[in-house]
């Protein structure tokens, strides 16, 4: 049912929202004129309702597919409207209690259909098909009678859009909005607020949930006081230590031959990144040492800067030690550096910046990271030799600045980690029984500490990127090696699962876009895993459809390492058949052995098996790479057998490769359009 509640006053743009949900409870709808006009004197906030809210220990994913929309540089700088929506989520992650949050994900597709389980923010023509009228944006919310669980924000196309501060622009009569103030208002409806001069009887405040479009640019104190009355008052963060340039200075010690290498660059997912070989051939000619002492706390600064060979300061890393009031020096030791350790004179600190020109453009105060100091030796004041290695676990910024650094200076016995397989990713159709897909794991774990890893079931997270018949609901179990559960999950999102900000996958930008898509975090010992891909049964038998099965190495840094990872299912045809992504982590190259199974499956009781797989190997830019069918007519077979891993069938394929590090994708087919189950498999192969 809908309940319209226009306000027209001269023709203006107006802002409405829809609270619609076909499969739960409706709520109606709003729809609320926005016109230039200026708010009066504080009087009191207006909420929607004790049912129109977020559970507490929810975290509210928006999948931001806003872009550019046609536009070069922003007024304020933005890169784009994703960015400036972010700023919005940002601005209200301030003031949220309750362990509620917004998390964004940048660059989706845009959405077609409502009911998604992805809490989608775009620009389009129409609302999902409906006119706007003369609304310039629409929220939609959906939930029960009880919480809010899923909502979407659609800007209109038909107007004028920028991001700016202070009063409304206009061009020849025309307004230009301004996204972000725009954008704080409606995530505003998202969080359960409404319009204080819509309210019965009317509030005239200062606000900008004013139903009104003014000169007003930021939640003000009556919009903060509303959101804290339903979500109760934000318990304090640490403040991150600032980070300022570091030019190079002649007094610094040059450490001579030095090499490093970093894992992933700011704000790029694990597993996604790009990687850095900190030496010559990579574009970084000198590495410099300093060491002052840190004025407000005493502790010894220990830098370590990276720098071009251009000697322009462009993507120089700067890696920041600050060891306890009375260390001056490096020692060998395994650390732990902590949020709680900034400005504390007895604790470690770390902090990594990248910095471009004068400026720092990203800096990561570490929430929690391992430091792991080797071989340090030095000569007076001067380091003679050193082996650094730093892994995080989590970051206290919204992305990753990275995920591993080492250094190497003087220290042959303690070489760079080798390049290793750090996660998988296979696309598959997910059917029921023996079609469900089946992802497997194998670690090595020498000394015994495990290795934190994350698997993600993606289904409606998918549609975003315009991939048709995605499964609705997906389902993990992840078993051990005598197939014992060891843990389950259904619906990630479900408030109390994890507790945010503290989970990696929250600081290292890995949560799913859909509330139904399923998450398992682990630590691994050495063995073999399975983690088992199903869809949840609402009743009407289990759910199918395509599905993304992921296992990502989350302590690229550690000596635990995945040996080989697989998938196993239903292949199909067109754009069902089954793709399987790996990334390789460098530096050197990595041997891997590449499989495709089908009828050997059957002698394991799988029914369907595909009666003659292929298998084709692309690099990141889809360049096919290496292709087989019959693994015998391979070049390199030979290289195959001899690690004991050639198929039981001719029929089926395997590849020995040598690759670098960087993404990969394997393509699994049936011979002559064929369907029927396989496993995909990549082995490290040194």
């Amino acid at each position: 049912m809908n309940h319209p509640d226009r306000q027209s006053l001269a023709g203006a743009p107006v802002t409405s929202r829809a609270r619609l949900s076909p499969r739960l409870s409706l709520f109606g709808v709003l729809a609320v004129l926005l016109v230039v006009g200026l708010g009066s004197r504080l009087r009191a906030f207006v909420t929607e309702g004790a049912s129109t809210r977020w559970p507490a220990n929810s975290t509210i994913v928006l999948s931001l597919q806003l872009g550019s929309h046609g536009q070069g540089a922003l007024q304020d700088g933005s890169a784009n409207f994703d960015v400036v929506a972010q700023q919005a989520t940002s601005l209200w992650n301030g003031y949220l209690g309750s362990n509620v949050r917004f998390v964004t994900l940048l660059g989706g597709a845009a959405a077609g259909v409502q009911s998604d389980n992805v809490n989608n923010v775009f620009f389009a023509d129409t609302y999902f098909g409906s006119s706007f009228g003369d609304a310039i944006a629409i929220t939609g919310l959906a939930g029960d009678n009880s919480f809010l669980d899923q909502t979407d924000t659609v800007f209109n196309n038909a107007f004028n859009w920028e991001s700016y501060r202070g009063n409304l622009q206009r061009v020849d009569s025309i307004t230009i909005y301004d996204l972000r103030r725009v954008a704080i208002h409606e995530f505003g409806h998202t969080l359960g607020l409404d319009h204080p001069d819509g309210a019965k009887p009317r509030q005239t405040v200062t606000a900008i949930m004013n139903s009104h479009a003014s000169n007003t640019d930021v939640m003000q104190a009556d919009d903060i006081n509303g959101v804290m009355s339903i979500y109760g008052t934000p318990a304090p963060t640490p403040t991150p230590t600032p980070q300022i340039s570091v030019p190079a200075l002649p007094a610094d010690q040059v450490l001579g031959g030095a090499v490093g290498h970093v894992y992933s660059s700011p704000g790029d997912p694990v597993g996604k990144g790009l990687e850095a070989m900190l030496d010559a051939p990579g574009g970084y000619g000198t590495v410099h040492h300093r060491r002052e002492i840190e004025a407000t706390t005493g502790r010894t600064l220990h830098r370590f800067l990276f720098l071009r060979n251009a000697g322009v300061p462009t993507d120089d890393w700067i890696v920041t030690i600050a060891t306890p009031v009375g260390q001056t020096a490096l020692a060998n030791g395994t650390f732990t550096a902590s949020s709680t350790g900034h400005g504390n004179a007895s604790s470690y600190d770390l902090l990594v910046s990248r910095q471009n020109g004068s400026a720092v453009d990203a800096t990561s105060s570490l929430a929690s990271a391992q430091l792991v100091v080797s071989g340090v030796t030095y000569a007076g004041v001067n380091l003679s030799s050193l082996a650094l290695d730093l892994r995080l676990s989590q970051s206290a910024t919204s992305a990753p600045l990275f995920l591993a650094l080492q250094l190497r200076f003087n220290t042959p016995a303690i070489p760079l980690p080798s390049a290793r397989i750090v996660n998988l990713s296979t696309r598959v159709n997910v059917g029921t029984q023996s079609a469900q897909a089946i992802a497997g794991f194998v670690f090595s774990d020498p000394t015994g500490t495990g290795k934190q890893a994350l698997i993600r079931i993606l289904g409606r997270s998918l549609t975003s990127f315009g991939v048709p018949g995605t499964l609705g609901d997906p389902v993990v179990e992840l078993r051990g090696a005598n197939g014992a559960l060891l843990s389950t999950n259904d619906d990630w999102a479900n408030p109390g699962f994890y507790a945010p900000p503290q989970a990696p996958i929250f600081s290292l930008g890995l949560e799913p876009a859909s509330r139904t898509d399923s998450i398992l975090l682990n630590r691994f010992t050495g063995g073999a895993f399975t983690a088992v891909a199903s869809g949840f049964d609402n009743g009407r038998g289990p759910d199918t459809g395509v599905a993304l099965v992921e296992m990502y190495d989350l302590e690229i840094g550690s000596d635990a390492i995945p040996l080989n990872v697989s998938t196993r299912g239903q292949v199909g045809t067109g754009a069902n058949v089954m793709i399987a992504g790996f990334v390789i982590q460098g530096p050197g190259t990595k041997k891997v052995i590449v499989r495709a199974l089908g009828p050997s499956l059957t002698a394991f009781g799988v029914v369907g098996a595909l009666a003659d797989p292929t298998v084709s190997v692309f690099n990141a830019s889809g360049t096919q790479i290496a292709t087989n069918d019959n693994w015998q007519t391979d070049a390199n077979s030979a290289a195959v057998s001899a690690k004991n891993l050639a198929p039981t069938n001719p029929v089926e394929s395997a590849l020995y490769l040598v690759l670098g590090p960087g993404s990969y994708t394997a393509v699994v087919r049936g011979v002559s359009n064929s369907t029927g189950v396989a496993l995909v498999e990549v082995y490290d192969a040194d």
